[in-house]
């Protein structure tokens, strides 16, 4: 790992998407999806009451460490670009963005510990839920991954493509290895889990302090962090309503189910959290080129704009098919009762999770343009309409409830971000691209699963995975090549300009 990556100048043009795309795909689906990687570990020897425990602990940590870092990492995904041109200014706005985010971060572990233990009793109705240890110990592991976040970021913009890598492997093989041996041989179950997801963080935090002794230890340069907090404060609500937005049903459902439920319903959730990790790793291999692409026009060629959206939706509705596809084999890897009922959910889950393509699209052109009020507001708003489904209908349909929530919530907040995005930055896309694929999709797996779902699910689930599959690839051969044929336009220019 080169020290002089972290002066590195500008991005390093890789030909077309592809490159990044897998390498990002990649990363992301080993890192931030090593739960559902694990999942047939978990499945196996933790039992559905434990993994309860595990989700409900983990949504507190993960929604406390968001607010702990102020955001950071989101304004460096978007002032990165204001910098990349000069690299001093560049290596200071790094370490203003990381030391603000250890610093403040470890105050708020801090005054968990205290007061930790109230909390949790308040938000919790199970006795088993409590701070200490486990909470503790989730709240540490979320603490380190969300001050890591923003020297990721830089890498990922500065197209530094080798020590991304190095990194991120690090700690997901080391991950892998602690919590086989926590969770297998040592049969630690929920605390193998735990510690077995410390330990690496901890180790990847070390690690970066040692090779990049100059990225932390900067007092506070106002003239970078003032413009950072003006744009990530706002975005701070926003990342508490995402992150608590998109696990308050498993928080509503603790109240009225047994921890064992629970523990079956994090498992489906897991499963179509794929839909997520894909689009992430999508966004971080698109952003930036399109970024770039609209900061040298006042007005898109909306031609392009919709060329990345059907490759988003494309996307996403293959990550639902293979979510649906490995739900429908769970049997081969577990008997135990709770976990199989979530067979039961496997196609009202994936309707409900289709407004999620759109709405994490649209967030894009919010992020851009640097409208992290507005985006607040709509997600707020989200996060308002979910809550009031949830209390209504939880109490009386149970899973059910919570997937109609979900569904309903995510399809106002899709309308409304594909409203505000035309509105107010010309950005039209026709609703025959918005609404065929999909349409296409739920038709299919519902079709398929009337006449084959009830004998015989893992025929349905690779039978449904095919077709999809095979829709999507026919739909998007065009759009692949006009991508790629844009992009080798855009970097011939960038060497063009470059040899100048």
């Amino acid at each position: 790992m080169n020290h002089n990556s972290i002066t590195a100048t500008g991005r390093k043009p890789l030909g077309t998407p592809l490159l990044p795309l897998v390498c990002f795909s990649g990363l992301a689906i080993v890192n931030r999806g090593l739960s559902l990687l694990l999942l047939p570990i978990y499945l196996r020897h933790i039992p559905p009451a434990e993994y309860g425990v595990l989700a409900a602990v983990t949504i507190v940590a993960t929604v406390i460490a968001v607010v702990s870092t102020l955001k950071l990492d989101a304004a460096m995904r978007t002032f990165y670009f204001d910098y990349c041109e000069d690299p001093n200014a560049l290596r200071i706005y790094l370490r203003q963005v990381f030391s603000t985010s250890v610093y403040v971060a470890g105050i708020v572990y801090a005054v968990m510990l205290v007061t930790g233990t109230e909390i949790f009793s308040l938000i919790f109705a199970h006795e088993e839920l409590r701070f200490f240890p486990a909470g503790a110990i989730a709240l540490a592991t979320a603490s380190i991954n969300a001050c890591l976040a923003s020297y990721l970021v830089y890498l990922r913009n500065s197209l530094l493509l080798w020590e991304l890598i190095r990194w991120q492997l690090l700690t997901a093989t080391s991950t892998v290895a602690l919590q086989l041996i926590f969770v297998v041989v040592l049969d630690l179950g929920l605390y193998g889990v735990l510690w077995g997801s410390l330990l690496p963080a901890a180790l990847t935090m070390l690690l970066l302090g040692i090779l990049r002794p100059g990225l932390l230890g900067a007092r506070p340069d106002w003239r970078y962090l003032l413009p950072s907090l003006k744009f990530s404060l706002p975005l701070t609500g926003l990342g508490l309503a995402l992150a608590l937005g998109s696990r308050l049903d498993r928080l509503i459902l603790e109240r009225y189910v047994e921890l064992e439920n629970l523990g079956a319903y994090a498992v489906l959730v897991s499963l179509f959290g794929l839909v997520g990790i894909v689009l992430n790793s999508l966004n971080n291999a698109i952003r930036p080129y399109l970024y770039p692409y609209l900061k040298t026009r006042a007005e898109p060629a909306n031609e392009t704009i919709d060329l990345y959206l059907r490759l988003y939706v494309a996307a996403g509705l293959l990550a639902l098919s293979f979510a649906v596809f490995l739900g429908s084999n769970i049997q081969f890897v577990t008997n135990r009762p709770a976990y199989l009922s979530i067979q039961n959910w496997l196609l009202f889950g994936a309707t409900a999770f289709v407004p999620v393509i759109f709405t994490q699209y649209y967030a894009l052109f919010y992020d851009f343009y640097k409208r992290s009020v507005d985006m607040t507001v709509g997600i707020l708003a989200r996060f308002g309409i979910l809550l009031v489904l949830l209390m209504l209908l939880v109490p009386k349909f149970g899973i059910a409830g919570a997937l109609s929530a979900i569904l309903v919530s995510e399809f106002v907040t899709a309308v409304l971000f594909w409203f505000t995005v035309q509105r107010l930055w010309a950005i039209k896309t026709p609703l025959r691209n918005i609404g065929t694929p999909p349409a296409i999709f739920l038709a299919t797996i519902w079709s398929l699963g009337y006449f084959l779902y009830s004998e015989a699910k893992a025929i349905f689930g690779a039978l449904q995975l095919l077709v999809v599959m095979g829709f999507l690839l026919a739909a998007n051969r065009q759009t692949l090549r006009a991508i790629f044929a844009e992009t080798n336009a855009r970097e011939s220019t960038l060497r063009r300009n470059d040899h100048d």
